[in-house]
């Protein structure tokens, strides 16, 4: 078999498996180290009394605004939840204080802003809502 020919294969076993590896972590839902938190004045918003979803977003970035749209959804119903979306570039202190590689990033933040849960990438709708109603029956 030729060079070119094995450099092709490896390309494609490479490819497949960081495609899998994105697929499979791509916006789940982790919990971050403990004894992180912002506050409302850090952020320059106000937060919700109960929990606030803060969402780090950049201008032409699709799955942000499909992002915005379900945290919008599920915070819709709920009093004392908040939703807070940053443009990354607007907010270069706080994407470095929470280390923010890539948008969509999403941190949910209790009342007393203590960060509970963190997501990048697209996340699913049902990882969201449980980890909410964590916050909120702490």
């Amino acid at each position: 078999m030729s060079a070119e020919i094995m450099l092709l294969i490896g390309v494609i076993l490479v490819s497949s498996a960081f495609g899998a590896y994105r697929k499979r972590f791509d916006g789940a839902v982790k919990t971050p180290t403990a004894g992180s938190f912002v506050t409302a004045a850090e952020l320059g918003h106000d937060m919700g009394s109960q929990a606030t979803f803060i969402q780090f977003s950049s201008p032409y970035c699709q799955p942000c605004k499909a992002t915005e749209r379900l945290i919008g959804e599920v915070v819709a119903d709920r009093h004392g939840v908040a939703h807070v979306d940053l443009q990354v570039a607007d907010h270069l202190d706080l994407v470095n204080q929470f280390k923010v590689l890539r948008t969509p990033t999403t941190v949910l933040v209790d009342g007393n802003g203590h960060i509970e849960y963190r997501a990048e990438g697209l996340p699913k709708r049902e990882d969201l809502t449980s980890a909410l109603d964590k916050v909120l029956n702490k």
